[in-house]
């Protein structure tokens, strides 16, 4: 299973359905019940379909008060996600980041206006004045999925003209 600590609103923001609980909460801090969300395929895998909410997992994580052996409270499940385009659907385990922090983001903004990347500046005024020496890269999603697909889409079509080649040699000798 895959662990990725998200904030709350993440769900929404990735237009990803919360088909049962909650989603996360500002409430959801260092010092409260550690919680979690997962995904449909883990609720498939792991519990033959039927997850009750509130149902307590262990994690192989360090929770955010430093400890380990901490019990994660299933609080939601959401509809399954691919990393990539052509990528299998991995089970995934979601847990706020005010619980287990992380040392880098990654900022989704979704935005209305025509250019998105318009946006971006604002945000990364945000960013510099709370950690002025934080490395930004503001990139469009579609961008990033774009070139996530390139190299398979460049083997697709060399492996096409091949074929093509391949048939008119096929057709020429006979």
């Amino acid at each position: 299973s895959q662990i990725r600590p998200v904030s709350s609103g993440f769900f929404s923001t990735m237009e990803i359905p919360v088909i049962a609980g909650r989603d996360f909460s500002a409430a959801d801090t260092a010092t409260s019940l550690p919680v979690a969300v997962v995904s449909e395929r883990l609720v498939r895998d792991q519990f033959e379909g039927t997850l009750l909410l509130d149902r307590r997992l262990r994690i192989n994580i360090t929770h955010a008060n430093g400890k380990d052996d901490v019990e994660w409270v299933v609080v939601g499940v959401v509809r399954d996600i691919r990393s990539s385009r052509d990528g299998s659907v991995a089970p995934i385990i979601f847990v706020p980041n005010t619980q287990l922090p992380s040392r880098s983001m990654r900022f989704f903004v979704r935005s209305r206006q025509p250019d998105p990347m318009a946006r971006a500046s604002a945000v990364s005024g945000v960013v510099r004045a709370m950690e002025p020496e934080a490395p930004i890269d503001a990139e469009r999603l579609d961008v990033v999925v774009g070139g996530t697909i390139a190299r398979p889409r460049a083997i697709s079509v060399l492996v096409g003209v091949f074929a093509l080649v391949a048939l008119a040699l096929a057709a020429v000798g006979v």
